[in-house]
């Protein structure tokens, strides 16, 4: 999943796991690398 409101979002994830008793042993939320940088700006420019 992306998203540009990791906390808030993630917040909102984990207490929705919380609620119904999910485990999300392997979560992971990292920032964005510049290769996603990248590829976002050039999806952005050129949609096909």
């Amino acid at each position: 999943m992306r998203t540009n409101a990791l906390q808030d979002d993630l917040t909102a994830f984990l207490a929705w796991a919380a609620a119904r008793g999910v485990r999300l042993a392997e979560l992971r939320a990292t920032p964005a690398s510049l290769a996603d940088v990248y590829h976002a700006v050039r999806t952005e420019e050129d949609p096909r």
